[in-house]
């Protein structure tokens, strides 16, 4: 899928309702200012499409957008998904009531759906290896500020810890991932019927800060369940690193071996290429 397709996407799912709506209002007035009486049967018609429409884009939009996403975590399209997060970044929508927004009562949809994009980057920017970038990312979004439904801001704050958090272990600050995992646990009160979701993610965390950080061995690796492509194969690269701390080095090996098949843009995918040629 070319960048002009995805930004399309965005595009009308971003509108859609607004033009559908417009369209709507302008055949209504025209059907009511003719001569003879307008069709019953057509308006309800037309009533019903309308409806059928403006359900179908909301619930798009509620969800953020899930073709983006499908992208990232199946397809693992990372430039595509990089260049339409820049673009819904840069876009006055998105810096007038995203990033500069106090308080603004404006359409919850479209700020789910600008946050989307905006998380997929911030995935792309880890996935990469652009450390820093993702960290300075996941900082730039003020929750306070933002006027969504707590079931999506729970969401967002949690994909924004994640990849700050793992960004700032794979860069070995320590000071930064002390504090996250502070907000992280913090969020576990706040929002305690997310609690399972926000302990994997600690747990998952600690276990990269002792695999990677400590060189300690933590089997959580082992038991992690992720659901899409683009994380079984980031926890391949974990059991790999904790598999070669157990001495396991053929088990290791198999895994990188892997892993070395999967897109060069990765940073894991990277880092099992090197492995490979340092221990031929």
């Amino acid at each position: 899928m070319n960048n002009k397709k995805i930004w399309l996407y965005y595009f009308l799912i971003n509108y859609g309702v607004f033009f559908t709506t417009i369209t709507y209002l302008c055949l209504g007035f025209f059907l009511t200012f003719q001569d003879r009486s307008p069709n019953v049967k057509v308006i309800m018609f037309l009533t019903i499409i309308y409806v059928l429409v403006v359900l179908f884009l909301r619930k798009i939009m509620v969800k953020g957008n899930v073709y983006c996403e499908y992208l990232l975590t199946s397809k693992i399209e990372l430039d595509n998904v990089e260049s339409y997060g820049k673009q819904v970044v840069n876009s006055t929508l998105f810096n007038r009531f995203v990033l500069k927004v106090k308080q603004h009562r404006y359409n919850n949809n479209i700020h789910t759906l600008n946050l989307n994009a905006y998380s997929c980057l911030i995935s792309v920017y880890y996935y990469k290896g652009n450390f820093e970038a993702a960290i300075k990312g996941a900082e730039k979004i003020d929750f306070s500020t933002l006027q969504i439904y707590e079931s999506n801001q729970v969401v967002f704050q949690v994909v924004q810890y994640a990849f700050a958090l793992r960004s700032n272990l794979l860069s070995k600050d320590m000071v930064k991932s002390g504090i996250l995992f502070e907000q992280l646990e913090q969020l576990v009160d706040k929002y305690p019927s997310q609690s399972q979701v926000i302990n994997t993610v600690i747990q998952l965390s600690q276990a990269i800060k002792d695999i990677v950080c400590d060189g300690q061995v933590n089997d959580f690796v082992d038991e992690w369940q992720p659901k899409t492509r683009l994380l079984k194969l980031e926890k391949l690269y974990f059991q790999a690193l904790n598999e070669a701390l157990k001495g396991n080095v053929a088990q290791a090996r198999q895994y990188f071996v892997t892993l070395s098949r999967e897109n060069p843009d990765l940073f894991f995918v990277k880092a099992a290429k090197l492995n490979l040629e340092e221990n031929q």
